[in-house]
């Protein structure tokens, strides 16, 4: 019979040490002050002179929603159909060659390319960009400012941001350590 009043006891005990947390936080506390999740799917990446190119491969080309600010040029190569460039701001279009599929803006402002390309390049200033939902790769090729700095790059959630270089590393997004692979989805045909 002692054990019973020692359990009666000691499952209330439990309870609140469970619901308390690190220097006596209650659950509710730890949830506001915990840092976000980092999404792999969303890519910032800004520089004050730079460049990249975004691209992926035969079999996967890059695909999603990529939407920068800037001022210089920008190269859009084999947009597919379903796709759908708009320009903001002083953004025009300088070039669109139907037969091999490329489109040239040049100006100041935004761009949005949404869709699936073969690939998208930049070069300019005062980049600021997002890249959401999408597969692709961006190399990444920066120049020194004033301040002497090359830009930086990050994953939506993540705290630190990465030096942007000048190296052109390449960064595939979803970033890969993070990215869950796609699950399977078997059919029982015997049941319907």
């Amino acid at each position: 019979m002692q054990m019973r009043a020692t359990r009666s006891v000691l499952i209330p005990a439990l309870a609140a040490a469970v619901l308390v947390g690190p220097v006596g936080q209650t659950q509710a506390q730890t949830a506001t002050t915990s840092k976000p999740a980092v999404n792999p799917y969303i890519f910032n990446f800004q520089t004050s002179v730079g460049s990249f190119k975004l691209e992926g491969s035969d079999e996967t080309p890059p695909k999603g929603r990529l939407t920068i600010n800037f001022r210089g040029s920008v190269l859009v190569s084999g947009l597919r159909p379903g796709g759908k460039i708009t320009p903001k701001g002083n953004v025009r279009l300088e070039m669109d060659d139907k037969r091999y599929n490329k489109k040239v803006y040049f100006g100041q402002g935004q761009l949005v390319v949404e869709g699936t390309v073969r690939a998208v390049q930049f070069f300019g200033r005062d980049l600021k960009g997002r890249y959401e939902g999408g597969t692709g790769n961006f190399r990444l090729y920066g120049e020194f400012d004033k301040k002497l700095e090359t830009g930086t790059h990050w994953f939506e959630g993540e705290t630190e941001r990465t030096p942007w270089g000048t190296g052109g590393p390449t960064i595939p997004v979803p970033r890969q350590d993070l990215a869950q692979a796609p699950t399977k989805v078997r059919v029982n045909p015997k049941k319907g």
